[in-house]
């Protein structure tokens, strides 16, 4: 499996509520694969997961913070 694979895979995992699906994939894939090639997946696959989450996180934050700093003068 390559590096794109993997990573598309990742991000798919991250806005698919059905995480169990996309491991069950990625593990059938990997499973006709070495050793070390799993363990590469595995982390590549955990790393993207983490970086999307990271992402989807800071543009919440981003996005909420521009919605209480515009009704922020109402509250007052």
């Amino acid at each position: 499996m390559d590096l794109f694979t993997t990573i598309s895979l990742a991000a798919v995992d991250a806005i698919n509520p059905c995480a169990i699906a996309i491991q069950a994939a990625l593990l059938s894939m990997l499973l006709t694969r070495g050793r070390k090639e799993v363990l590469i997946g595995g982390i590549l696959f955990s790393i993207t997961v983490i970086a999307i989450y990271t992402i989807y996180g800071l543009v919440l934050h981003k996005f909420l913070s521009l919605f209480y700093n515009s009704i922020k003068v109402f509250l007052i």
